[in-house]
């Protein structure tokens, strides 16, 4: 541990020493590292912006031929909606209904009468 101690304080203390005996290559070196990197990343926008707009495109081009085809299935609905042809749906007529039962069932009616007769309190 002193081992790491020692080496960070002699680091912390040449570090300055070093940079101003030697600015003049330091400073070049990191002008030329950063020039590499800020083409690097114009290289990289660029190659995305292009990616970018292919895809936009075939999406575009997908979305409009699949519109047409929607627009394409929705006027042929309206179209059969319109003849009365939309497809296999019968008409009902009241008269193929069965009749409405008018009375109670006859075992609701046996509870009724089991609940009027049961004391509520007791």
């Amino acid at each position: 541990m002193w081992g790491l101690t020692l080496l960070s304080t002699c680091i912390v203390f040449l570090s300055p020493l070093i940079y101003i005996t030697n600015q003049e290559f330091i400073d070049q070196h990191l002008a030329h590292a950063s020039d590499i990197v800020s083409a690097q990343a114009a290289q990289a926008r660029e190659l995305a912006s292009r990616h970018t707009n292919d895809a936009f495109s075939s999406v575009r081009t997908y979305a409009g031929e699949y519109g047409q085809k929607a627009q394409q299935y929705v006027n042929t609905a309206r179209g059969k909606a319109g003849n009365g042809s939309a497809g296999n749906v019968s008409t009902v007529m009241k008269e193929d209904l069965p009749d409405v039962p008018r009375d109670e069932l006859p075992e609701k009616q046996v509870e009724k009468e089991a609940e009027k007769e049961a004391p509520l309190v007791t």
